[in-house]
């Protein structure tokens, strides 16, 4: 190993702990400060302490990764022409996806963001992308809107 794939590695390390402890620190904090649930919703540490573990997890993923020495085969990787198109369609369609919501409404809007990821990005036939479109918006909308009681923006249709 040389000097430079040492220093890529120590700073892996360094930039897994950090994101460990800034998620355990925005988790703890947010737990102990702040009520989880409410009485009739979700309270202010909920989003703070989820989101800080999603954290502690991806720091985690950054440290294993990183002894497994993963992070060598994924340098050596560029990415093609074609994947870089594809990046860029994606970053494109998710900008469309935040102009088009507040008037299409979250429900109608994320079926068609996802069918365009599904045939676009992922390439997939229309008979496996409409179904799984439709299963995960209805999915999301009976967590968040019908469990959590989170308002989603409703377009001219009123959905």
């Amino acid at each position: 190993m040389d000097s430079r794939e040492k220093w890529f590695r120590q700073g892996n390390y360094i930039t897994g702990g950090l994101f460990v402890a800034l998620g355990l620190f925005m988790s703890i904090y947010a737990l102990t400060q702040y009520s989880y649930m409410d009485r009739y919703s979700l309270g202010p540490a909920f989003y703070p302490a989820w989101i800080g573990g999603f954290i502690v997890l991806l720091g985690l993923l950054i440290i294993y990764q990183n002894h497994k020495n993963r992070y060598l085969e994924q340098k050596k990787k560029v990415p093609t022409r074609e994947a870089a198109n594809r990046m860029a369609l994606f970053v494109i369609m998710c900008i469309l996806f935040l102009v088009v919501v507040n008037f299409l409404g979250m429900v109608i809007s994320l079926i068609l963001f996802l069918l365009a990821v599904n045939r676009m990005i992922a390439q997939n036939t229309w008979k496996r992308s409409i179904p799984m479109a439709v299963l995960t918006t209805l999915s999301i909308y009976l967590v968040f809107h019908v469990i959590f009681y989170i308002n989603f923006p409703e377009g001219f249709l009123g959905f």
